[in-house]
């Protein structure tokens, strides 16, 4: 009674909780209740409103004819943890559970999202209607929800489905159940029978990695190749090749870490290679690490044949201890993954003596030199060597004679080549001669991204065109080869620099020369307020 007079005094402020069993009298009523008043439910979502109705006990996925494939469970938000307050006047009319989740037509790709059923998340995939097996299991579920008002009236009982071998039958799903459902969660399924194929039925691995795992190839990487754990955080390249070597091992079920202890073994063991060595190949190409062991070592073993270098440690001569081989790998990681093994070095190495005209011996002193060369197919020396003639307007000989002096040239696809060359000619006017002095002096700016080296041109020209003590300067920087090639050699601090002095009115304390070679201790003695310049530009 005092609860009643409570509720009557303040209607507004409880909400009554609908009990998790039914009583008798509720059931009457519902018996009772008029075929019209009854919500029009799919059979296929029958259990949906029953979990509505049971309330937030009931947090489990019934075992009907789908499967809940995604699970997750967040944190209620305060806003939907206070009380409920009643509808403002002319506020809409608030619609039907099932409505509000599922929306009032299907999705046409055939599953549905369930947003939020006792601060779960679930998606829903659903068998097609077309399927044999769901259609007699939902009218069975509809012959059972049917609430019986008479004997005469009731129906036969339905035949119980026959489980399927992946489907534990329960008496919820029978329709044997005979009190009220259980409150607890439902067991997972079971997995499914093994294949008897030669196939193997193991699905990738897709989810997450164990603790244990990528500690375990951490260990590895900073034992055999150096590696600190600080260091692979750092670089992401490392550490996503890292996870890959990881994962690999979990899903072949081997020891944590034995793909990368194969690899460092096959570079340590077979081809010679010291710790410093293996650290700066994997630091200068983590891809690398995708090299199994066995084509490393092959591929390694043949680049020492063709470049007559030996594998034993100490022949080298260098302080790490490794061998010959092993310093042309840490110099040039890139020529142990290609795509063509092993066979590829001894074809490369001949079609580079062909296109430059250079007895076998000049090739590989050539070689020995540059050692990324030997990382491009054969196809690639003449492709380059012509767009080279082309974009610098020079002979055939002339070509060969300045690739031969700077072997680094053709190290960059051709496609790099003319995009650099095309820019360079546009952006600063330069002519084929030129160019060809300014490729001379500088052969790196060529094989440079072709997106950095418009950068650097671009904030070079347009500073000093725009600044009127250093606008007498651009001329004789163009006319100089030398020096313009120094001056497109650095990097992106150097020309804020320019841009600092020039838009604080202070480019006529200082050169441009001066403040693009500048050491970075004595350009902030000079200008201490750079770097609040800088943070306040947002670099």
């Amino acid at each position: 009674m005092q609860v009643s007079r409570v509720l009557a005094e303040a209607p507004g402020r409880w909400t009554a909780r609908r009990p998790l069993v039914a009583t008798p009298c509720s059931a009457a009523r519902r018996a009772t209740r008029p075929a019209e008043d009854a919500p029009t439910v799919s059979g296929a979502h029958e259990h949906l409103q029953r979990s509505l109705e049971l309330g937030p006990a009931l947090k489990q996925a019934p075992d009907f004819e789908y499967v809940a494939v995604a699970f997750k469970t967040e944190k209620r938000p305060r806003r939907k943890q206070t009380l409920r307050r009643p509808p403002k006047p002319g506020a809409k009319e608030a619609t039907g559970a099932v409505s509000k989740i599922f929306g009032s037509e299907e999705a046409p790709n055939g599953y549905r999202t369930l947003e939020v059923v006792s601060g779960d998340k679930r998606l829903l995939f659903e068998d097609p209607p077309t399927a044999p097996g769901p259609a007699a299991s939902h009218q069975d579920q509809r012959e059972r929800s049917t609430p019986q008002q008479a004997p005469s009236l009731a129906p036969s009982p339905p035949v119980p489905p026959r489980p399927r071998p992946s489907q534990p039958t329960s008496p919820v799903a029978t329709g044997e159940a005979t009190g009220p459902l259980p409150t607890t969660r439902a067991a997972a399924p079971s997995p499914p029978v093994a294949s008897t194929s030669g196939r193997s039925a193991r699905a990738p691995l897709v989810g997450p990695l164990p603790a244990e795992a990528m500690r375990g190839v951490l260990k590895v990487a900073q034992y055999h190749a150096g590696l600190p754990r600080s260091f692979i955080y750092r670089n992401r390249a490392l550490t996503v090749e890292l996870t890959s070597l990881a994962h690999a091992d979990v899903d072949a079920g081997a020891q944590s870490g034995a793909g990368l202890r194969a690899l460092c073994g096959a570079l340590r063991d077979g081809l010679g290679l010291a710790k410093p060595q293996i650290n700066a190949a994997l630091v200068a190409q983590p891809h690398l690490l995708r090299v199994p062991p066995q084509a490393a070592l092959e591929r390694g073993q043949a680049l020492a044949q063709v470049l007559g270098l030996s594998t034993a440690r100490g022949s080298s001569g260098s302080a790490s201890g490794g061998s010959e081989v092993g310093e042309v790998v840490a110099g040039a990681p890139d020529v142990l993954m290609r795509s063509d093994g092993a066979s590829g070095y001894g074809a490369s190495a001949d079609a580079l003596a062909a296109a430059l005209a250079l007895p076998p011996e000049a090739a590989r002193a050539l070689l020995l030199r540059e050692p990324g060369l030997l990382k491009h197919p054969p196809t690639h020396y003449p492709a380059a060597l012509g767009q080279l003639r082309r974009q610098l307007g020079l002979s055939g000989p002339a070509a060969a004679q300045m690739a031969a002096a700077e072997p680094a040239l053709l190290t960059a696809s051709p496609g790099v080549l003319a995009a650099n060359s095309a820019m360079l000619r546009s952006q600063l006017q330069l002519c084929p001669e030129a160019l060809a002095a300014l490729a001379a002096h500088g052969p790196w700016l060529l094989t440079r991204a072709p997106g950095a080296l418009r950068a650097a041109a671009g904030r070079l020209g347009g500073v000093l065109s725009r600044s009127q003590a250093w606008r007498g300067g651009l001329g004789r920087l163009l006319a100089s080869p030398r020096n313009l090639a120094v001056a497109l050699s650095f990097g992106s601090e150097r020309y804020e620099r320019l841009e600092y002095l020039a838009r604080t009115g202070r480019d006529g304390f200082m050169g441009f020369k001066d403040a693009l070679t500048a050491e970075e201790d004595d350009f902030a003695e000079v200008f201490p307020e750079f770097g609040a310049w800088r943070r306040a530009q947002g670099r």
